[in-house]
Formats: C-alpha cells, sequence, structure tokens
C-alpha cells in the first residue's frame, strides 16, 4: 500500500469560514502566477474530435525530466485560475506541464462536434499517451479538478493493473464521484446559485455550438426549458453522448462505486463543506490504492488559508505540490518565492 504523503494542516483564513467563502476565494484569479508562455499541443482522437494541450515547459527542463498533466472543471479551461497558478508552480519545481482543455472549451473551441463530459477518460488516455510520445522516459504525475477529477479518476480505473511504470501517481481534488448524488445536490437551496452559474455557461456554450454543429443545431432549435442540470444532461449531453438519459449517463460515469479498481497510487482531497459535490461517505471500506483526504473545510477547489510573506494563502496549491513532488520525486519543503 501507498504511504500516505504528509497532509499539513489546512486552517482557513479567517474572513473566509465556511464552503461558499472558499468556494469563492477559490475562483478569483491572480496575474502572479499567470503562464503566459506554452505551446500549443493538438490531439487528434478517434472519433475525429480534437483536445488541446498548453505546454508549459520550463527553460531547465531537459529529456526524461517529470511532467504533469492538469484536467480542468466544468466550464473551466487551461486558463482556470487554478489551471495557470498550479501550472507554474510546477514548472518552478522543474516540472514540465500540460494543461489540457476538455473537448471543445478554451482553445479548443470549434475543434470538436461531440460534447465533454464527466466520463470522458478516452481523451485523457489520448492525451497520457501524446505526452508519452513528446516526453520518453519522463516519470508522469495527473491532477484532475472538480469534473476533471472525475475523468481522471475513472481512467485509473479502467487502466487496472496494466498501467506504465512512468506513471507515478494522482490527485482529484473535490470530484463529483456521485454524479446524480450531485446533480440533485445543487437543487437544493443556495446550492442552485451554483447551478443557474454552470446552466448560464453550457447554453451559452451549446448555443454557440449550434452554430457549426449540425447535430447540436436541431437540439438547440427544439429545446424545451432546462431550469437544472439533470435536465440539460437528459437532452444535450445524454443523447449528444450515446446515453440513453441523464440517468444513464450518471451510472455510467459515476466513479465512486470503481474506486477499488484503482491501483496507481491516488489521493483524493475533499472538504465536508462543498457546496457543490456531497462529502464523501465514510463508511467506503474498499478504496483500491485511492486515499481520501477529507477535511473540515475548504469549500470546493478553494482551501484558502491566510497569506504570509512567504506564502500566497493557496494551501491548495501547496499540497499538491508536495504530493506530486513526491510522486516525482522532486524535493518540496517550503513553498515557492511570490513573483516579484
Amino acid at each position: 500500500m501507498y504511504a500516505k504523503a504528509h497532509l499539513s494542516e489546512f486552517c482557513p483564513h479567517p474572513l473566509l469560514l465556511g464552503g461558499h467563502r472558499q468556494t469563492i476565494a477559490g475562483m478569483v484569479g491572480s496575474s502572479q502566477w499567470v503562464t503566459d508562455r506554452a505551446t500549443q499541443r493538438k490531439v487528434c482522437l478517434d472519433d475525429g474530435d480534437t483536445l488541446v494541450m498548453h505546454d508549459n515547459c520550463p527553460s531547465c527542463w531537459q529529456t526524461g525530466a517529470p511532467i504533469a498533466l492538469l484536467l480542468h472543471g466544468l466550464c473551466g479551461s487551461h486558463e482556470s485560475p487554478y489551471m495557470q497558478r498550479i501550472s507554474a508552480k510546477l514548472n518552478g519545481r522543474g516540472i514540465r506541464t500540460f494543461r489540457i482543455s476538455h473537448r471543445g472549451w478554451g482553445s479548443g473551441a470549434g475543434l470538436a462536434k461531440f460534447p465533454m463530459h464527466a466520463g470522458r477518460s478516452e481523451d485523457l488516455r489520448q492525451a497520457f499517451n501524446e505526452t508519452q510520445r513528446l516526453c520518453p522516459g519522463s516519470l508522469i504525475a495527473l491532477v484532475g479538478f472538480s469534473l476533471g477529477g472525475n475523468v481522471l479518476l475513472k481512467f485509473l480505473a479502467e487502466m487496472t493493473v496494466n498501467f506504465p511504470a512512468t506513471l507515478r501517481g494522482a490527485i482529484a481534488v473535490s470530484p463529483p464521484m456521485d454524479l446524480l448524488g450531485c446533480s440533485s445536490h445543487l437543487q437544493k437551496g443556495w446550492t442552485r446559485f451554483y447551478q443557474w452559474y454552470f446552466l448560464r455557461q453550457l447554453m451559452r456554450h451549446v448555443k454557440k455550438g449550434a452554430a457549426s454543429i449540425p447535430s447540436w443545431r436541431g437540439r438547440w432549435q427544439q429545446r424545451p426549458k432546462i431550469h437544472t442540470l439533470w435536465e440539460f444532461d437528459d437532452y444535450f449531453t445524454a443523447p449528444l453522448s450515446g446515453f440513453d438519459s441523464a440517468n444513464h449517463y450518471y451510472q455510467e460515469c459515476s466513479t465512486l462505486h470503481r474506486l477499488s479498481d484503482i491501483h496507481v497510487p491516488t489521493h483524493i482531497l475533499s472538504a465536508q463543506d462543498d457546496p457543490l459535490v456531497p462529502c464523501v461517505p465514510s463508511d467506503i471500506t474498499k478504496w483500491g490504492e485511492t486515499l481520501p483526504c477529507v477535511l473540515q473545510n475548504g469549500g470546493h477547489l478553494g482551501f484558502v488559508a491566510r497569506a504570509q510573506s512567504d506564502f500566497d494563502g493557496r494551501w491548495m496549491d501547496w499540497q499538491i505540490e508536495q504530493w506530486v513532488g513526491e510522486f516525482l520525486n522532486v524535493p518540496v519543503s517550503v513553498p515557492l518565492p511570490l513573483p516579484s
């Protein structure tokens, strides 16, 4: 069994107590860590669609040095603040990063006729293979955020015991492992704000895609009133992705019941006060090689602490740096100096 990495104590910022405040603070970006020097890598998928990866290669990186692949969450992209921050921080450790934009999002807009969803493990598989081709012999770590975390866990579960020796570990942060449970949860109380936010982004995305994708155009023109993410997935995501219904999609792509199939050292970081994703059940006994780290506070992709002179307060970033460093044999003992 993989030895658990040291989990530094998380003390939430005193002005950011509660899951909602942590979540919103986690969404706020900072220009300090912007990664604007990246090479676009296009990955041709088996169904004809194209993924785009943003390759950030440190100047000190040499062939065979370690790499990390990052996957964003729902309605995000390679430009999401957490993607840019963590990529830049890993680059500062000498780790080359590939920020993957899910099909149709970010730089991949207009390059996909099929929608992204929480079960697109085949996309990660082909992106992973491409990075192996670009970086032969490099040790690899995977990091997935929110919906990207579920994609990551599904990819690992499908790999069973036949995974490359270069894949050393994975991290899933705030993953929605029970998709039906998450969809239902977002219809309650204040969490409906997040549902409204995601629906607004998704409907804009489909409307834009309908201008050039015939299969999207017909469904957009004949769409009923859609008020929930379940209705969106039932009308758009499921039929356009080969599923019978939203429930069929959720059942096939949820990873909560597949954790025992994972044989790659994997950390799952989540918070009990996550307003988007219900807390991971404590009665799961078969975790496979996954190690759940469930904190009381942190929200959804938040985990923001008090900033200090040598620490920007992004505890989630720091913990990911520690875990990735352990996976890839890269010393990580103190936070990187803040950019001047």
